[in-house]
Parts: C-alpha cells; structure tokens; sequence
C-alpha cells in the first residue's frame, strides 16, 4: 500500500504531502528533501507519515532523507547579541516540538 508523508517546509503552507518511495523508512522528526515546483529543492522537516493520498493534485516523492537518526531534543537560552535570537524563538520552538524527547527555551531578553 502507498504511504505519504506530510512535510513541513519554510513556506506559509503548514505542510505539503509527498510520497515515500517503496523501502525508504521514514518517521516524524527527520529531515528530507523534497522537490517543489520544477527546479526548487527544499530542505524539510517529516509531521507524520500515513497511507491517506492527497485529495487533488499530482503528488511528487521525497527525495532523500538527510539523517540517520530524528532530531534530538535541547535547551534554548535567548540572550542578547551575540547570543541566540529572541526573533528565532517561534521557528525553533516549531522544530524542537518534533524532537524525540523534552526540549526547554528559556527567554532572557525580555521580561515578560
């Protein structure tokens, strides 16, 4: 039976569906490739993987995964310049809820 992933990439889509090519194992949590449109690669990231095909449209398969292993869980400081970021909070804490384990981002910069 065909299986399909749903791939979150850096665009104001949630998620795109792709399929998995027949032998490729693929879990939430991975990092793929996919092509988008005619010539654009991007890098994403594996929601879920499940046998529902899309209800429109012509669906294209992952490429290739990037890693062995899922993302691995971690602790985030924000911090002033030259530290982490406080405008990268929202998008690192999308990617972290896709790690196998707890992950903490503590904010420092700002009070509230």
């Amino acid at each position: 039976m065909p299986r399909y992933a749903d791939i979150v990439l850096p665009l104001a889509q949630p998620a795109y569906t792709f399929s998995v090519p027949e032998g490729m194992a693929l879990g939430a949590g991975e990092a793929v490739v996919v092509q988008f449109g005619v010539r654009k690669f991007y890098t994403g990231l594996v929601w879920r993987v499940h046998e529902t095909p899309p209800s429109s449209g012509r669906v294209k398969p992952v490429q290739r995964k990037l890693y062995d292993r899922p993302l691995l869980p971690a602790d985030i400081q924000t911090l002033p310049f030259p530290g982490f970021p406080t405008d990268m909070q929202a998008q690192t804490m999308c990617l972290l809820a896709l790690a196998k384990g707890s992950c903490i981002i503590t904010e420092n910069v700002f009070e509230n």
